[in-house]
């Protein structure tokens, strides 16, 4: 985590939130568009993790300096890389399926 002064740390996890937020509605988009079948599973993961997120940002006003800055970079680091390891990497399938069927060449072609 960059050096971020004490009286600064508020605005940066709600600037790091808010950019969560930002990435899942792009993410959820293109999910729609691709036409990911368990895009509504995906959304309520991404729902319990904002939640979880804001969660922490209760427990961050009551924290000290120290856990504040543990709070960012482990406890919140580790939710996104639990999404990223779980649900991501189960979405990410139907991406590869779609790139890789439109890269294919047509049928019947006979090269």
């Amino acid at each position: 985590m960059p050096l971020i002064e004490e009286a600064d740390l508020p605005a940066y996890l709600d600037a790091i939130i808010a950019e969560i937020r930002a990435h899942f509605s792009r993410e959820e988009a293109e999910m729609e568009k691709v036409g990911v079948p368990i895009l509504h599973c995906h959304r309520g993961q991404h729902a319990a993790l904002l939640k979880e997120a804001e969660n922490l940002r209760d427990a961050f006003s009551r924290a000290d300096g120290r856990m504040r800055r543990h709070l960012i970079g482990f406890t919140l680091a580790q939710l996104l890389a639990n999404h990223i390891a779980s649900v991501d990497q189960i979405s990410s399938t139907f991406f590869e399926r779609r790139r890789v069927s439109n890269d294919a060449e047509p049928a019947g072609c006979c090269g």
